[in-house]
């Protein structure tokens, strides 16, 4: 494929946009001017402060359907803009006691984009394994693990599964809970030396 700057045109087949670009509506366009949420949207500005976990508790029985992650979504959306304070890897999962809880989670560096190649996604996922050694083992709600620096702001998006008819599978109360995963600590180092006498 041909690769084409601001302005240019796109097909995502035979051209694509370079890393300055995005492509929408075949025009490789600023990211810039997709990066923020409509301002028609609910969005809850939310910050992990780097210790306890980030708890959101929510519903979702009213909320409009509002954009698509890769992996399903765009029937009852809620939108998040979240912030971290300290680099590092996060999961984010949804919880519910509700029978028959079934959340799609996604998470995008530009808000207002949504493209077929979904290049701003950071992750999506609808069913979670909730054992990672068994991969049979899932149930519906949603659980994503992404790299993230300080001070960046992303979206994230909680909804609902849709169902072939068209309808969403579920709505109603949720936990968005954020955590950051520590890094190792080294207990004990050893230093060695190898010194070659001559």
């Amino acid at each position: 494929p041909e690769y084409v700057g601001l302005d240019g045109p796109c097909d995502g087949v035979t051209t694509l946009c370079d890393d300055t670009s995005v492509c929408r509506d075949s025009l490789c366009i600023d990211p810039q001017d997709v990066a923020a949420c409509p301002g028609d949207w609910p969005v809850e500005s939310v910050t992990h402060q780097g210790g306890e976990p980030l708890v959101i508790e929510a519903n979702n029985e009213e909320a409009e359907p509002l954009r698509a992650g890769s992996c399903g979504g765009d029937i009852a959306t809620q939108v998040y803009a979240m912030t971290v304070e300290r680099n590092g890897r996060y999961i984010l999962e949804t919880q519910s006691d509700e029978e028959g809880a079934d959340t799609v989670l996604f998470v995008r560096r530009l808000c207002d984009f949504e493209g077929d190649d979904f290049v701003t996604e950071l992750a999506c996922n609808d069913d979670r394994y909730v054992n990672p050694d068994d991969r049979g083992d899932r149930d519906l709600l949603s659980r994503v693990e992404i790299e993230l620096r300080a001070d960046e702001t992303v979206y994230v998006f909680v909804d609902s599964y849709r169902e072939q008819s068209g309808e969403a599978a579920w709505q109603g109360a949720y936990t968005l809970q954020v955590d950051r995963i520590a890094p190792p600590e080294i207990a004990e180092a050893t230093v060695g030396y190898n010194i070659e006498r001559r």
